[in-house]
């Protein structure tokens, strides 16, 4: 069974790859992500088994994907097969294999925004997957995220540079044959080149159906054009001032060289250094604020551009989590919103343990 997963920066083209890679005649690529919701859903066993001793493995695992965000994973993995595996890994590998048997596919792919800060909890439930990840000029990502997700524009500089130094980390500790990166830039040059490239590192034959544009779609309507476009490139040029563009610089400057993309200032001048820790609090609790504010957003729903309603219950929650997730010390925000979360809203309720035990 092969799978693999899309990495890489927000904004960086994790969705174009992935809508190219769909269209190959031997790839399952589902439009939305599945692999968080697995190591999301799975982690969570180690912070309710303290809490709930007294129930068997199978009860709590089964009771976990009920409960799983908009009951996403129990599309990939029912609660009645979860018991019958030897472990979750087998569970996993064993629902992999049925989507592909189902969709007549040999490859299954997952589009994973930023999974590289999450690899050594992949590789325990799916030890033989293989990473693809996505660069993109990190200037561009920052002007993106400023532009389309209302991020402070040094903030958004630094997790670009965090999120491929991350990659270069990955593909160091476990080798260029399972972890690739890719430059969007040059997919977007030299598509067949690079889906050549990709398909050898997934040991798929390479098909032309990937650069083929789909009909009868209405391109105003898709959240990623179904054809390559590469007029956007430096777009960020015309959409940033010097200064902004410098004070990205300064932060990305020596990756973005290593890169092999032309910098607009010389190293010396722009005084190259990371953001302070301070900084970074200081940026995202404002951006968290800002976030709070926002009721309305677009994204991307069945890989369509949709406007998403947020309701203001779920905006003080992401806030109140957010808040706690920068300020509260690891050991004690965990403790404080799992302990609650797996204990007392649950599995205290009489009703959810009888149908556990049932």
């Amino acid at each position: 069974m092969k799978t693999f997963f899309i990495a890489g920066a927000q904004r960086s083209g994790t969705t174009l790859l992935s809508v190219l890679l769909s269209k190959h005649k031997d790839i399952h690529i589902d439009l939305d992500t599945v692999v968080y919701r697995i190591i999301t859903c799975f982690g969570l066993y180690k912070e309710a088994l303290p809490y709930n001793l007294e129930y068997s493995k199978e009860e709590i695992l089964s009771w976990l994907i009920k409960n799983d965000y908009k009951g996403r994973l129990s599309e990939l993995i029912s609660q009645e097969n979860i018991g019958s595996a030897s472990s979750v890994k087998s569970s996993v590998s064993r629902a992999i294999q049925e989507v592909l048997t189902k969709n007549s596919k040999k490859v299954f792919g997952d589009k994973a925004p930023e999974i590289e800060n999450f690899i050594p909890e992949l590789l325990l439930l799916i030890p033989h997957a293989k990473i693809i990840h996505i660069v993109r000029d990190g200037r561009a990502v920052a002007a993106s995220k400023y532009k389309r997700a209302h991020t402070n524009l040094s903030l958004g500089a630094q997790q670009w540079l965090e999120s491929n130094i991350l990659a270069l980390s990955n593909q160091a500790l476990i080798g260029e044959e399972n972890y690739k990166i890719v430059k969007y830039e040059d997919l977007i040059r030299y598509p067949e080149k690079e889906l050549k490239e990709i398909c050898t590192f997934l040991e798929v034959e390479y098909d032309p159906q990937m650069t083929v544009e789909v009909e009868g779609q209405k391109t105003d309507e898709l959240y990623v054009k179904s054809s390559i476009d590469a007029s956007k490139i430096d777009s960020f040029k015309k959409e940033l001032s010097k200064s902004q563009i410098k004070k990205i610089e300064r932060i990305q400057a020596p990756l973005l060289k290593r890169f092999a993309y032309d910098l607009e200032f010389p190293i010396k001048e722009t005084k190259y250094r990371q953001m302070s820790v301070l900084k970074r609090l200081f940026f995202s609790q404002e951006d968290n604020v800002r976030q709070l504010l926002v009721g309305k957003r677009m994204g991307m729903k069945s890989g369509k551009n949709v406007m998403v309603n947020i309701p203001l219950k779920t905006r003080l929650k992401t806030f109140v989590f957010m808040l706690g997730y920068d300020l509260i010390p690891k050991r004690n925000f965990k403790r404080i919103f799992s302990k609650r979360w797996m204990k007392e809203r649950y599995l205290s309720d009489e009703s959810e343990k009888t149908n556990l035990i049932d």
